[in-house]
């Protein structure tokens, strides 16, 4: 009988080519199979969605409105207890030491200790920037402010280093409370610039002040300044983003033209050189400046923020 079978192939060559129709095939990715719950009534697999998301949807949302005045709370309580601490000053058995200062410097730390774990950030954060500006910035605006207003301070008579120092630092330390607040808020601009908004207006306060600024001015100095801070931020929470984010340099302006109206501009020494002019209009400009500079720096942080701050963002969108 004539054997039909094909002859076998050899054991070496079993395996070693594929079908034609196999040459250009390559596997499908593997997944792993979905839960039954992840498609919907359709069939149709549902998109996955990434854990930050998820977290962010569980967080409750804030009100608007509420947050805005939550962040009013620091300058408030700063201002009327600066403001209650000026009327009674000077304190008695306080001496040389400020007295006041201490006690406002202790209300600001209790403040920020019974509310650095709530949320959101709009209650706790503003506390440790107004108390730099209260024990920071504001002690030496007021040595600024005596050394500038000196007889005699010009380049000429070698007697204009120390105020050009003391105005070099106190603008330092602006730069430094701005930048802060623009990252410590860089998810909320328009809170960056009102958080901001009364240590800008320290400056124009102080330079308008007519007499030698001892504790009790101080005192005033830094009650008007957050209660102005504070009144404008409740006022923002009434109005949209966009109309917020011009607040703060509005009501800077209309400070510092009230001032100027009243009497109240930068002193000029008779004996004192153009150095004295350049020193002011440095401190104010700059004053200005960061009121306009703070959100936009908080933008540009916002949108160069690592991908892992996704789930910060997203909450503070939430709140907002």
């Amino acid at each position: 009988m004539r054997n039909d079978r094909q002859p076998r192939a050899a054991s070496g060559e079993l395996g070693t080519r594929l079908p034609e129709w196999q040459d250009e095939w390559t596997p499908q990715p593997w997944k792993p199979p979905a839960e039954a719950d992840e498609y919907d009534q359709s069939g149709n697999r549902r998109p996955r969605v990434s854990r930050a998301a998820i977290r962010a949807a569980q967080q409750p949302r804030l009100d608007r409105r509420r947050e805005q005045l939550l962040l009013s709370v620091s300058p408030a309580v700063t201002g009327l207890v600066a403001l209650l601490l000026w009327f009674l000053s000077p304190l008695p058995g306080a001496g040389s030491m400020p007295l006041g200062f201490v006690i406002l410097a202790a209300v600001q730390v209790v403040g920020y200790l019974v509310t650095r774990y709530d949320r959101p950030g709009a209650l706790a954060k503003p506390w440790t920037i107004h108390l730099a500006a209260a024990i920071g910035l504001l002690p030496m605006l007021s040595i600024q402010v005596a050394l500038i207003r000196e007889p005699y301070v010009s380049i000429e008579s070698g007697s204009a280093l120390a105020a050009v120092l003391a105005t070099m630092l106190v603008i330092f330390l602006t730069v430094v409370l701005a930048l802060v607040s623009a990252m410590r808020f860089w998810t909320r601009p328009d809170q960056a610039s009102l958080v901001f908004l009364p240590v800008a207006l320290l400056i124009p306060q102080a330079v308008g002040e007519r007499s030698q600024i001892g504790v009790g001015q101080a005192l005033g100095i830094l009650a008007m300044a957050m209660l102005l801070g504070a009144i404008a931020t409740i006022v923002s929470s009434y109005v949209g983003t966009g109309i917020r984010l011009l607040i703060p340099p509005v009501v800077l302006g209309v400070q510092i033209m009230i001032l100027w109206m009243a009497g109240r501009g930068p002193v000029f020494h008779p004996t004192s050189g153009g150095i004295v002019r350049l020193l002011y209009i440095l401190m104010l400009t700059t004053a200005v400046v960061l009121v306009v500079s703070v959100p936009i720096i908080a933008v540009w942080l916002r949108r160069w923020a690592p991908p892992s701050a996704g789930g910060a963002l997203a909450r503070g969108e939430r709140s907002g």
